[in-house]
C-alpha cells in the first residue's frame, strides 16, 4: 500500500510539474532593436521603504512598496476623487 502511494505522488508532483518543464523559446519577448529604451516606469523619487514612478506612455504613477521582510507591492496611486493619479512635470517627490 506504501508502494502504491509513493507511486501515486510521483504521478501527481509530475504531473503538476509538467506545465513547467514545457517552457519554451517561443514565449520568450524579442526586441527588434536592442539598443532602443525598453524602460516603461520612470523613477521619480523615494520616501522611506517607498518609490514613485510613472509610465512614460500614459503618465500614470505607480508606487513601490519594498520591504524584503515583508513583501514587495506595485500599485496605481489615485486622486482622492478615485480617479488615476497622472504624472506632472512641476511634480516633486
Amino acid at each position: 500500500m506504501k508502494r502504491i502511494k509513493k507511486i501515486l505522488g510521483l504521478i501527481l508532483v509530475s504531473i503538476l510539474l509538467l506545465p513547467l518543464a514545457s517552457c519554451s523559446s517561443q514565449h520568450n519577448a524579442k526586441v527588434d532593436n536592442p539598443s532602443e529604451d525598453t524602460k516603461i516606469l520612470v523613477f521619480v523619487g523615494k520616501q522611506d521603504k517607498m518609490s514613485y514612478y510613472y509610465d512614460k506612455d500614459t503618465k500614470v504613477m505607480y508606487v513601490l512598496y519594498a520591504d524584503y521582510s515583508v513583501g514587495v507591492g506595485l500599485t496605481p496611486l489615485y486622486n482622492p476623487d478615485g480617479t488615476l493619479k497622472l504624472y506632472e512635470e512641476s511634480e516633486n517627490k
